[in-house]
């Protein structure tokens, strides 16, 4: 009887095992999850997993908490599964629980190295302590569970007895669309309340997809991250996202027109209007939205919109056609060419205001078929400019070469420049460089949203003589001299001035960004001087107006002992400035008419210079040359005069012979005064006073300059370089200027009647990447000091823009 009884026991064992392993095979993982997970790693493959997650620096780059992860489940895994999910669940007030579970084979030795902890229905709970974090195992119907809040594993268990599943249906369904031929996968709960990691990395125009969530299929690469995506679209009508349900994908186009100054951009698929609209209804009305009496008319003209994030946000829309324009916008004309007062409908503006764009006062410029509006008229001067110039996306071949390797068609499609830097805790840990840019798409299909997200390492080049485009800046008012660099005594950098025509001072730093303003007496004469007064190596601006000395320091403030009211005058000429020694004893030389001062740097007269006043009006501003030792003093006269004066203000040389001056001044060359005349014919005067003319044929308007014994002149459409000719298209040239950097001479000249830049090197060759467009003279510095030349020039009227120089 006894043997009887064993035996029944024995089969009864058998098949309660039997039936219990059949029910565990039923289960997974993802059903023991805690109910409050916000996060989940599906891990195929731990072993590849924990060494992504330890040495991938794109993963630490892109999210920091990657090391987190990493470290909890070192310590949560065993030694006995490859595979597992991780979850994370938050508890208590801002902590969040790491669980780790995985199917295993029976084991007892599987708890060997840990502490039996406690009991808790029946099961048993080690633990063990790693510096002075402690982390609580168990085993429960064939799955390892370890967690390091014991409280998480005792619902788990609790939940497991009463068999009491509460895995989300969505989390399922994703669940089986996963790759499991990666190394992990990973699900996102994607409501609101989950919005952690959007705040910490501050992504502006960032879309937050709001369903339930969202499964991501990792790929593993050393040059880039790539996350396929799917989520289902729940039947709530309140997120965002619906919008954009049951409309064709498509691959986006309005990113052709964006300057690549941008700093982000959200773009999405319009297409069917009707459709969208009818969405756009439901969406309002879900989110208690008045909108029933509202007028949804332009939308039905609009292709495609972008919202781009810049130094200002703007919107670019593609249109459908350009006929009706005018109807469905309301475009009005304003004072500016080609830009154009607009009027948004009611339905389009609380569109624009859901995705955090708020159109107030908007103006507006066309561009091919694309509408682009913005809150400023420099704005759009800017992005008209950068058109101009192909200083946009759709010439950029970084960006071209990146979209070709991605999802192209989308509904919505999301791109970051991490070149523009911004304030965000991921942007600043950015490979730039290597990774420029960013990307987040979804498309539908049916009520399955695909998305993608990459963050792909692009192959860049660089050539000789390659220029690209650093910046634009525009003015509201027109610009009337000509932008230069500034050095920075701070950072031993260069910055830039310009003056625009309300006689506002602008001073800007080499990135394009405002630093300060100053209103003058009136407009600038010549050019802005730096010098050091103090001797202290921090520098100055110094530059007169029709009726004032400046002298201003950085950061905009006069410095009154040389900022004194000056005489009016007929003629009035730019300020000199003598440094005879090179010892920073500077002097100032103010002339007009036929008056000539001389200030010291406390704005003192001069009492050793006391020249002979002169018969005739002085037409150029004295110039200071040093020949074989000696200093001179040379000023033209309207009456054709030469005087050659020493520091005293005597004359040094007496020249008799008359000059038909033209628009030059005198330079010192090859040991002789040098200048031209307006009859073609080259002046040169000798120490000794002997006067002659050399017939080059120049033409009356020719323009000459001279470097370190090189002459350099443009009469015509002919550029003479050392002796080299170089002929010139047909054009109205600037005065040729001359440039040298670490030994390397470069002449450059810009055509003011069709806007192009050249820069010819000292053999006469034009500089790879020339001409750039520009329409006025420009300034040439490594301005950045990286090794690459900056041309600073206008762009037009209101508008300067940068080039670098590789």
């Amino acid at each position: 009887m006894k043997f009887s009884i064993r035996i029944l026991l024995s089969l009864f064992l058998l098949i309660t095992s039997t039936c219990n392993k059949a029910d565990n095979d039923h289960i997974s993982e993802l059903d023991f999850i805690p109910l409050e997970s916000v996060k989940i790693i599906n891990i195929n493959d731990l072993n590849i997993t924990k060494n992504i997650l330890e040495k991938n620096q794109l993963i630490s780059n892109l999210y920091p908490n990657s090391k987190v992860i990493y470290n909890n489940l070192n310590l949560l895994s065993n030694s006995y599964t490859n595979k597992g999910v991780l979850s994370l669940s938050p508890y208590s007030k801002d902590e969040i629980a790491y669980t780790f579970i995985s199917r295993v084979e029976l084991s007892d030795s599987i708890f060997n190295n840990d502490d039996f902890n406690k009991t808790y229905q029946s099961y048993n709970i080690y633990s063990k302590t790693f510096n002075n974090k402690t982390i609580y195992k168990t085993l429960v119907g064939g799955f390892f569970i370890s967690s390091d809040t014991d409280i998480v594993l005792e619902n788990i268990i609790r939940d497991y007895k009463t068999n009491n599943k509460k895995i989300s249906p969505d989390l399922i369904k994703i669940s089986k669309t996963i790759d499991k031929n990666d190394p992990f996968n990973f699900f996102i709960k994607s409501d609101e309340s989950n919005s952690e990691d959007y705040r910490s990395f501050n992504l502006p125009l960032l879309p937050k997809v709001k369903t339930s969530w969202i499964g991501y299929d990792f790929s593993n690469s050393t040059d880039g991250i790539k996350l396929s995506g799917v989520t289902k679209l729940s039947d709530s009508l309140n997120s965002k996202i619906s919008i954009l349900k049951s409309i064709s994908s498509k691959e986006i186009e309005s990113d052709k027109v964006i300057p690549n100054t941008f700093k982000s951009f959200f773009s999405f698929n319009v297409g069917d209007s009707e459709r969208f609209i009818f969405n756009l209804k439901n969406f309002f009305k879900s989110n208690n939205i008045a909108a029933d009496d509202y007028s949804f008319k332009s939308i039905n003209l609009i292709n495609e919109l972008s919202i781009v994030d810049d130094q200002e946000k703007f919107l670019v829309i593609a249109l459908k056609n350009t006929d009706q324009i005018e109807e469905y916008f309301n475009l009005k004309e304003s004072n500016d060419t080609d830009i154009y007062l607009v009027n948004f409908d009611e339905g389009l503006r609380l569109l624009l205001q859901s995705f955090g764009y708020e159109p107030l006062i908007s103006y507006s410029t066309l561009i091919n078929n694309f509408l682009i509006i913005g809150s400023s008229i420099s704005k759009l001067r800017n992005i008209i400019n950068a058109n101009k110039i192909n200083n946009v996306l759709g010439s950029n071949s970084d960006y071209t070469n990146y979209k070709k390797n991605i999802q192209s068609n989308n509904n919505f499609f999301w791109v970051i420049n991490s070149r523009n830097k911004m304030n965000s805790s991921i942007i600043n840990f950015l490979d730039s460089d290597s990774y420029p840019f960013v990307s987040f798409g979804l498309k539908f299909t049916q009520d399955i949203a695909l998305l993608n997200f990459d963050y792909k390492k692009i192959n860049t080049f660089s050539k000789m003589g390659e220029a690209y485009t650093e910046f634009l800046v525009s003015s509201d008012n027109e610009i009337i001299s000509d932008p230069i660099w500034i050095k920075n005594h701070s950072t031993k950098e260069y910055d830039f001035v310009f003056q625009n025509s309300e006689n506002v001072l602008h001073y800007y730093s080499n990135k394009g960004s405002l630093i300060w303003k100053k209103n003058l007496s009136s407009r600038v004469i010549g050019d802005i001087e730096q010098i050091d007064t103090y001797k202290n190596g921090r520098l100055q601006m110094i530059f007169r107006t029709e009726d004032k000395l400046y002298l201003i320091d950085r950061n905009g403030n006069q410095v009154n002992d040389l900022s004194f009211d000056l005489e009016l005058g007929d003629n009035i000429n730019p300020i000199s400035i003598f440094d005879y020694e090179k010892n920073r004893n500077y002097r100032i030389v103010i002339s007009y008419d036929n008056q000539i001062k001389m200030y010291d740097t406390k704005g003192k007269i001069v009492n050793g210079f006391s020249p002979n006043n002169f018969s005739s009006s002085i037409i150029k501003s004295p110039v200071h040359l040093r020949i074989d030792g000696k200093d001179y003093i040379v000023i033209q006269l309207e009456n054709g005069d030469i005087k050659i004066l020493n520091r005293r203000g005597e004359d040094r040389i007496v020249v008799e012979d008359k000059i038909q001056y033209n628009d030059n001044t005198v330079y010192s060359y090859l040991g002789s005064f040098t200048t031209s005349d307006n009859q073609g014919n080259l002046i040169q005067i000798d120490t000794n006073g002997n006067f002659n003319r050399n017939n080059l044929n120049l033409s009356d308007n020719s323009m000459i300059n001279v470097f370190d014994d090189k002459l350099i002149y443009i009469s015509e459409d002919i550029l003479s370089i050392k002796g080299i000719d170089v002929k010139l298209p047909t054009g109205r040239y600037s005065k040729p200027k001359v440039f040298n950097f670490s030994g390397d001479f470069f002449v450059g000249t810009t055509d003011l009647n069709n806007d192009n830049i050249y820069l010819y090197n000292d053999s006469g060759e034009l500089v790879n990447g020339f001409p750039l467009k520009g329409s006025s003279s420009f300034d040439l510095i490594d301005s950045d000091i990286d090794g690459k030349l900056e041309l600073i020039s206008k762009i037009d009227k209101y508008s300067i823009v940068s080039y670098e120089i590789n």
